[in-house]
């Protein structure tokens, strides 16, 4: 499989990481936080995004010296993300539970769009439309489809990160696909039956 640009470039950042270059660290964080926030944001939700990115920066920053294949940085961080979200969710499940006990109410939240920006008015409605079928998706089913189509990752990359086999990882983008063009074709016929 051919590297590109941008995958030769963050190896040679981890070696020289792993070399003990400050800068390449820096360099790193800009190069990689994004996507890794965007991930943390499509698990847990854009109010958690950030927490949960930071938790993962650093499991980077302590493990990225022993990592062996500097090739393998991009899933590495990812499915670090993934558990430091896991870990967030787990503690919210904790508090609301905590909460629960001592007899308050906890407010009830409404939703995340994931990773998903709300359309805005400039959007047509099919982007509108798409936009919901993908936030109907369950969330394994959302979470391979937007690493694979925004975040431009392989069906392996993908496993790895989410810590399954890429079969998985290959059924849950055709079953999103699937599931998304339904919603779309109904969504289109729906649209035909309203014109006069």
């Amino acid at each position: 499989m051919e590297r590109t640009p941008d995958q030769i470039e963050t190896e040679m950042l981890v070696l020289r990481v792993q070399a003990g270059d400050r800068g390449a660290l820096d360099e790193l964080f800009r190069r990689w936080n994004g996507r890794l926030t965007r991930h943390a944001a499509r698990l847990v939700g854009a109010d958690l995004a950030p927490e949960a990115a930071q938790n993962a920066w650093v499991g980077i920053v302590r493990g990225v010296g022993s990592l062996a294949d500097p090739a393998r940085f991009g899933a590495w961080a990812y499915r670090l993300v993934s558990n430091k979200s896991a870990d967030l969710i787990r503690k919210a499940q904790r508090d609301r539970r905590l909460v629960r006990r001592v007899g308050e109410r906890t407010p009830r939240d409404g939703g995340s769009d994931a990773g998903l920006n709300r359309s805005e008015g400039s959007d047509d409605q099919e982007m509108q439309g798409l936009r919901r079928a993908i936030r109907s998706l369950p969330d394994d089913h959302r979470v391979v489809m937007l690493l694979h189509y925004v975040d431009g990752m392989s069906t392996h990359e993908i496993g790895r990160a989410l810590g399954v086999p890429a079969g998985t990882v290959k059924s849950r983008l055709f079953h999103a696909r699937a599931k998304v063009r339904a919603q779309m074709d109904d969504a289109q016929t729906e649209a035909r039956d309203e014109q006069p």
